[in-house]
């Protein structure tokens, strides 16, 4: 087991600012303990990328876990999306990041970045697992937005993937949670379910039920913002020349 919190991953002005080391450092200590590890857990201690980054570079090398069981990376996410890019993890292994950037870095090409990396990643790993995802859960908190993922259409469980993303104030599908779900590939093609928590809120509609092809379940706790019921009842033509596709063709009503 490595835990990590409270160190901050920045440059600091100070030459006896207290120093996390070299993103090769950590990876030489990981790559050491790496057969043995069951839960690797870092907050704000990661090293990090010069922050003039667009998308993280191509890892270096690729550390196997066989044992791991957790990972749990908290800081700027584009600086967590390099060291994932790092990790082989099992299919069993659960994985929760906590985005530390500010509202300001997620309108940022950064910050943008980071996110598309993360979701591209989770889209391999999820896609090596024996059960699909079927249910997920949106939640606005405190200007966060937490997503977590279940194997189960009750949201009970250990959850296998845990995300916590800054919210902005840019357009709908400029949001970190939109730019997940547009880059996550096949990641969300099973889920059946899912409930979003909100009193307001307002998404990229559309996109997001492209995402969602099998969704049966749809919860809302609060007010949708938005061309909410226009996508959800948009009918468009099939491209296999059938006249009407519905967006969610497996939701009940």
């Amino acid at each position: 087991m490595l835990i990590v919190h409270g160190v901050l991953a920045q440059t600091h002005p100070f030459d006896d600012a207290p120093s996390i080391g070299t993103m090769r450092q950590l990876l030489d200590v990981l790559d050491h303990i790496a057969p043995g590890l069951r839960v690797l857990s870092l907050k704000e201690a990661i090293p990090p990328l010069p922050l003039d980054s667009a998308s993280p570079p191509a890892p270096s090398r690729n550390i196997t876990c066989p044992s791991l069981q957790s990972l749990r990376l908290a800081g700027k996410l584009i600086d967590s999306a390099n060291l994932f890019n790092h990790l082989s993890l099992t299919p069993t292994s659960t994985v929760k990041f906590e985005c530390r950037d500010s509202i300001h870095e997620t309108r940022t090409r950064a910050g943008s970045a980071g996110v598309l990396d993360i979701a591209r990643r989770l889209s391999q790993h999820v896609g090596r697992a024996a059960e699909p995802m079927v249910s997920v859960r949106i939640e606005l908190v405190r200007k966060t937005w937490a997503i977590t993922c279940f194997k189960t259409q009750d949201l009970t469980g250990t959850p296998p993937v845990v995300l916590t993303l800054a919210s902005s104030y840019g357009a709908p599908e400029e949001m970190p949670v939109m730019v997940l779900f547009q880059g996550s590939g096949n990641m969300f093609a099973h889920v059946q379910h899912l409930s979003i928590v909100e009193d307001t809120f307002d998404l990229d509609w559309a996109s997001l039920f492209e995402r969602l092809p099998r969704l049966r379940s749809l919860e809302c706790r609060g007010h949708p913002f938005g061309p909410f019921f226009d996508a959800l009842c948009d009918v468009q033509p099939d491209e296999s020349g059938e006249p009407r596709r519905l967006p969610l063709p497996e939701l009940r009503t």
